[in-house]
């Protein structure tokens, strides 16, 4: 495809990360670029792309966001977020919703915190003021809403003063994201009017008066006032260490402690068949929230099972985990008919969790027009959380235009040309 001149705004993505925001960007009036790195991840399976988390409706959300759930291949998950716990399982919606709400406490208590949060002009004092003097067995779910898809590792009972709630007790969907539907999307960025460039890597950046001028690719380059780069530290340093260092000013990324990794079960017993599609395996509340203890369990296919774990980023024992996971099932069922398999490391990690590290110290890209979009940066880690940022960003791109026009309109009023020029 051939390039114009000079875009409003360049999009960097991969996955289909950014093509809701590229969408409505083209059909606010602007001139849209995106770079869609997907190939540059080829070895990557679309099971660890599509993460451990279910997807609530963001909120705020973009009238793009909604379109591209609905492109995504998903399922209604019916018991909304459900645990299954060694004395039995509790779920937060369907048909049994209510009679766990009345014989457990700490359900009722996350929905009453949850609901008061959205009430209250200061959200993140509510623990503090109106929860923190119950026991643990009576706020553990509060601090799961906020421990399960955080950023930044915290011990279990002090989740809920930090961060963002994940809302557990919303309806939800699993969502599978593959090549079909991404093709998909790609379709609706192009027909709203975006310019879709799909290559593997980027050859070069082009730096002109401390700001991103163009992003050079093998056979175009790609300029424009704006640009926002939605792969995280880790992803882009994979593709291109030398391009990394000249836009991160450093030379490596700095990793996490922890990562949510993958495993895969497969079974074709009774049981399984009449489990929810997405639920949490918690032996104990009172033990830490990682590795065998904590299991997100996602349906696959009819036998096949993803096993989502939080577990060291270094010093990981696959087979032993396995193990580990294949008696607690025979614990529980009796009788266990399946495999729990380790898998090879992926070549990068997109569900990074920080220990060690302040994440807001973490290597980031520091250039003016450059609205950095990586996930190492939000409290939550699941896809909602991402799309309610980039309403934000949509917000903040109009914004930077409205003053770019204005500062060259009254240099020569030629801001039409400039920015539109074929």
């Amino acid at each position: 495809m051939k390039a114009k001149a000079i875009y409003d705004v360049v999009l960097v993505s991969a996955f289909g990360r950014l093509d809701p925001l590229a969408t409505e960007l083209a059909q606010r009036g602007m001139e849209v670029g995106l770079l869609d790195l997907t190939s540059g991840f080829s070895n990557l399976e679309w099971r660890d792309i599509n993460g451990p988390f279910p997807m609530v409706t963001p909120s705020p959300a973009l009238p793009s966001h909604l379109d591209w759930l609905v492109a995504r291949g998903s399922s209604e998950l019916d018991r909304g977020f459900a645990l299954w716990m060694r004395q039995g399982p509790l779920e937060l919606r369907g048909s049994l919703g209510p009679f766990y709400s009345e014989k457990n406490v700490e359900v009722g208590l996350l929905k009453e915190y949850l609901a008061k949060r959205l009430q209250s002009s200061s959200p993140g004092r509510v623990f503090g003021k109106f929860y923190r003097d119950h026991s643990f067995q009576e706020n553990w779910l509060i601090h799961l809403s906020h421990g399960l898809t955080q950023n930044q590792m915290t011990l279990h009972c002090q989740s809920a003063f930090g961060g963002s709630p994940f809302p557990l007790h919303q309806s939800a969907q699993l969502l599978k994201l593959n090549k079909e539907s991404l093709e998909e999307l790609r379709a609706a960025a192009v027909n709203a009017g975006v310019d879709h460039f799909d290559v593997k890597d980027i050859q070069d950046v082009v730096m002109q008066e401390k700001k991103l001028d163009a992003i050079q690719l093998e056979s175009v380059s790609l300029r424009a006032h704006f640009f926002v780069w939605g792969l995280n530290q880790e992803e882009f340093y994979f593709l291109n260490p030398e391009m990394f260092s000249k836009l991160f000013k450093t030379k490596e990324p700095v990793l996490s402690d922890w990562v949510w990794r993958r495993l895969e079960l497969t079974t074709a017993q009774e049981l399984f068949k009449a489990m929810p599609d997405s639920f949490l395996m918690l032996q104990n509340p009172e033990w830490a929230w990682t590795e065998e203890n904590f299991v997100l369990f996602k349906r696959e296919s009819e036998k096949e099972w993803d096993l989502w774990l939080r577990t060291p980023r270094r010093q990981f024992d696959g087979p032993d985990l396995a193990r580990k996971i294949t008696e607690e099932l025979t614990a529980r069922l009796g009788v266990f008919e399946g495999e729990v398999r380790p898998l090879k490391n992926p070549e990068v990690f997109s569900f990074s969790v920080y220990e060690n590290q302040k994440v807001n110290a973490l290597p980031e890209i520091r250039i003016k027009n450059v609205l950095f979009e990586g996930r190492e940066w939000d409290q939550r880690l699941d896809l909602a959380s991402r799309f309610e940022k980039q309403v934000a960003l949509l917000s903040d791109l109009e914004n930077r235009k409205q003053k770019l026009e204005k500062k060259l309109q009254k240099a020569g009023g030629v801001i039409d040309q400039t920015i539109h020029a074929p």
